[in-house]
Formats: C-alpha cells, sequence, structure tokens
C-alpha cells in the first residue's frame, strides 16, 4: 500500500479538516484546530443542556406543582411521562458533552483503515447519513459530496479514516491506495 503524502483537497473540503490536522492525527494526536472545534462544540452542548434544564424547570414545575395541589393519582402519571419526555433531550445533549469532554481528554484520534461506504437511512425524523463501517454520522452535504467523490474514484480505494472515539467525529481522512 502507498500513502499519499499530501491530504485530498476534495476530501478536505468535504470533511472539513486541513493538512496540520491530517498531520496530528497521522502522529496519533489531535491538532490544535480539532481540539478547538471540540472544545467549542463541547461548549454549545454545555449551553443547549443548560437552556433545556431550565426550559423543563419552567414548564414542568408549574405542571408538577398543579399536579400534585390536584389529585395524586390522576397527575402523577401523566407529570412524570411529561418529565421523562422532556428531559430526554437534555441527557442526549449532555451525553454529547461528555463524549467530547472524553475526547480532548484522551487526545487520540481512533483510525479505521479499509474501503468506505455510506448509507441513508429513514428515521421517525427524516433521513440521516452514515459512513457504514463504524457508523459514523455526518452531514447531508458531506453525504452528497462523498457520494460524489467515491462515484468517481470507484469502489476500489482504501481510506485511512481518523475520527472521535467517543463522539464519532469524522477528523481527518486520506487515501491509501487505488488500484
Amino acid at each position: 500500500m502507498s500513502l499519499l503524502t499530501n491530504p485530498d483537497p476534495d476530501l478536505m473540503q468535504i470533511f472539513d479538516f486541513n493538512a496540520a490536522d491530517l498531520e496530528a492525527n497521522r502522529a496519533g494526536r489531535l491538532s490544535d484546530g480539532q481540539v478547538e472545534k471540540l472544545s467549542s462544540r463541547k461548549k454549545q452542548g454545555q449551553w443547549l443542556a443548560g437552556i433545556g434544564c431550565a426550559a423543563a424547570a419552567v414548564f414542568i414545575l408549574p405542571i408538577l406543582v398543579s399536579g400534585l395541589s390536584s389529585s395524586m393519582k390522576d397527575g402523577t402519571t401523566s407529570i412524570l411521562t411529561l418529565l421523562v419526555v422532556m428531559s430526554l433531550p437534555v441527557v442526549y445533549v449532555t451525553l454529547g458533552v461528555m463524549d467530547r469532554s472524553a475526547d480532548l481528554t484522551r487526545n487520540r484520534p481512533k483510525v479505521y483503515l479499509g474501503k468506505l461506504h455510506i448509507r441513508e437511512q429513514y428515521g421517525k425524523f427524516g433521513p440521516s447519513y452514515w459512513i457504514s463501517e463504524i457508523d459514523i454520522q455526518i452531514s447531508s452535504t458531506a453525504y452528497a459530496l462523498f457520494d460524489n467523490y467515491l462515484y468517481l474514484r470507484g469502489n476500489d480505494t482504501t481510506f485511512r479514516l481518523y475520527y472521535a472515539p467517543n463522539s464519532s467525529e469524522v477528523l481527518s481522512l486520506e487515501v491509501v491506495n487505488t488500484k
């Protein structure tokens, strides 16, 4: 297998990384830019979790107080259901924050070496897009561009994909060989 030393500009654009990111990932660490991106996303997640907790408190506490004062039997089940449903997004965002924290603490990308395939999956909230081999979700834009990239390259391309192990975010990607 021959390693291409120069990063592919198309892959850099599709997955938003640069040559310094790729070099750091090859050396087994996150680049300064990747640390900044993960830190920024972690902070955004912390803000969202905080807003979610505040919103849950604003909406749930009055319902909880009125439900408990009116009738314990009738209101308790519906109040608990509402509490659980409203807290699920907060838990989801908090877990994402924890995943990014773990990635930043570890400061080591995971590596996948092999062929890559992408898939579109439909769920309750519409389509989601994935790199199949390691179940990393990507944006619809990255999906469309990478789908075209793979079509133009053919199926015999081997890639080295660097990704954050806990948050499953693509860090960088390089072509290892083409046949």
